[in-house]
C-alpha cells in the first residue's frame, strides 16, 4: 500500500504544495505556474495516499476542495487565516525556496499536528492488538470516514460479521452518501463496544454478589446453634458485624447490577457521559487507557476546578461539552474551552466510569444554555452598538 499523506494547498496564478508523511516527514514541497488541477492531482497521487488536503484560509478555496474531492481527502483549515509571520513559524524547520510552498507547507504542518495524536494512538491500538501491518489501511479509514478506531479495526478485521458484510453492501449500492452509511457504522460499534462494557462490569457485580452471599451465609453457619443460648462473645459480636456490613455491600451491589440492566434494556431513554474524577492530566490518563476519547463524547466531571492544559489540549478536538458536579469557578470557567452544563439540573445515576444521564433532561439542559448563551450574545452585541 501507498504511504499515507497530509497535503498543503496554496492556489493562485502560481500554485504551491507541500506533502508530508504520517510521521511528519516531508515528502516533496513544489510550486509552479503550470500547475492545474489535474496535474495537482496526478501528482500527489504518485507520492503516495493523500488522506487530508489543508489549506492556510479559514473559508477553503474552492480549489483546495476540489483537489480534495478528486483525492477523496478530509480538508483542513484553520479557525482563522494563518498571518505571513505564523507561516513561517510552522515552515521554519522544512527546506523551501518560495512563498508558496511555505504557505502549502505551513498548511500541511498544522493538519499534521491536528492528526499526530490519532496517528499514535493509531499505533499504540495496533501494537496492543499485534496488528501494526494494519496501520495505512486503518489510519486510512478512520482519517477519511471521520470513525473511531475501534469501528476501523472492527471492519478490517471481520469482513465476515454481518454488520461489515451489510455495510460493503450498502456501499456497493450508493442509495445515500458513503460518509452516511460509515458514521451508522461508527455509531453501531461505538453502542455495541459500551453494551460490551457495561456487560462486563455487570458479570463482574453478579460475580461479587455471589462472593458476598457464600461469605455471608459460610459466616452464619459458623455460628454454631449452642452458643446463640448463651452471653455472646466478643468474637460472635465481630461475626454479626461482619455479617450486617456483607449483608448491605451486597444489596449495594445487587441495586447497582438491577440499575445496569435496567439501562442495557432502555438504551435509547439515556445518553452515556464518560466519568472523570477532575481534569488533571493523571486523571486523563487514566480514563484514556480504560475507555479512550472520540469525537462527540461528552464527559461528567466530579471537580472541574483541578484542571490542566495538557487535558484541554488533549481534549480539545474531541469534546466539546462537559457536565461538572461542583460548581465552575468563573477564572476557571474561561479556561476551559468547552460548554459546561450543571449536573443537578440533569436527571442521572452513575456508575464505575459512566454516568447515564436521563436523554429528555439533559436536552433540554443544553437547549436552555444555548439559549442563554445567545441572549447574553446579543445584548453584549447591542451594547457595543451603542
Amino acid at each position: 500500500m501507498k504511504q499515507l499523506l497530509i497535503a498543503g494547498i496554496d492556489p493562485g496564478t502560481t500554485v504551491g504544495y507541500a506533502a508530508l508523511d504520517t510521521n511528519g516527514k516531508l515528502i516533496k514541497a513544489k510550486a509552479a505556474k503550470e500547475l492545474d488541477l489535474d496535474k495537482v492531482v496526478s501528482e500527489l497521487s504518485s507520492l503516495g495516499t493523500v488522506i487530508v488536503i489543508a489549506t492556510d484560509k479559514a473559508k477553503v478555496p474552492s480549489f483546495v476542495s476540489a483537489v480534495a474531492t478528486k483525492l477523496g481527502a478530509r480538508v483542513f483549515s484553520p479557525r482563522e487565516d494563518l498571518l505571513v509571520a505564523e507561516k513561517r513559524i510552522q515552515a521554519q524547520t522544512y527546506e523551501h525556496s518560495s512563498s508558496h510552498e511555505m504557505d502549502a507547507l505551513a498548511s500541511a504542518v498544522l493538519a499534521f499536528k491536528k492528526y499526530e495524536r490519532m496517528f499514535i494512538r493509531i499505533r499504540n491500538f495496533l501494537a496492543d492488538k499485534k496488528h501494526p501491518e494494519l496501520f495505512s489501511r486503518l489510519a486510512e479509514i478512520v482519517i477519511r470516514q471521520e470513525i473511531s478506531v475501534t469501528a476501523g479495526f472492527d471492519f478490517l478485521t471481520m469482513p465476515e460479521k454481518k454488520e461489515v458484510r451489510d455495510l460493503k453492501e450498502v456501499l456497493s449500492q450508493k442509495q445515500l452518501s458513503h460518509t452516511d452509511y460509515w458514521q451508522l457504522y461508527d455509531s453501531l460499534i461505538t453502542a455495541q463496544s459500551e453494551k460490551k462494557l457495561l456487560q462486563q462490569q455487570n458479570n463482574k457485580l453478579i460475580k461479587l454478589a455471589k462472593r458476598l452471599k457464600n461469605k455471608t451465609n459460610n459466616l452464619r453457619n459458623a455460628v454454631k446453634p449452642e452458643t446463640r443460648i448463651i452471653r455472646p462473645t466478643a468474637e460472635l459480636e465481630e461475626s454479626r458485624r461482619t455479617i450486617k456490613i456483607l449483608q448491605q455491600s451486597l444489596q449495594h451491589t445487587l441495586s447497582r447490577q438491577q440499575r445496569l440492566q435496567h439501562i442495557l434494556l432502555h438504551q435509547e431513554e439515556y445518553t452515556i457521559a464518560k466519568k472523570m474524577r477532575n481534569l488533571g492530566f493523571d486523571e486523563f490518563k487514566r480514563i484514556s487507557r480504560i475507555l479512550g476519547f472520540k469525537q462527540g463524547d461528552i464527559l461528567f466531571v466530579d471537580d472541574p476546578n483541578t484542571v490542566s492544559e495538557r487535558t484541554l489540549s488533549e481534549l480539545k478536538e474531541n469534546i466539546e461539552l462537559i457536565i461538572a458536579v461542583r460548581q465552575t469557578k468563573p477564572k476557571v470557567a474561561e479556561q476551559i474551552p468547552f460548554t459546561i452544563l450543571d449536573a443537578s439540573s440533569i436527571s442521572h445515576t452513575q456508575d464505575e466510569y459512566f454516568a447515564f444521564l436521563d436523554k429528555k433532561s439533559f436536552e433540554k439542559a443544553r437547549s436552555d444554555k444555548a439559549l442563554l448563551r445567545k441572549l447574553i450574545e446579543d445584548y453584549q452585541a447591542e451594547r457595543k452598538g451603542i
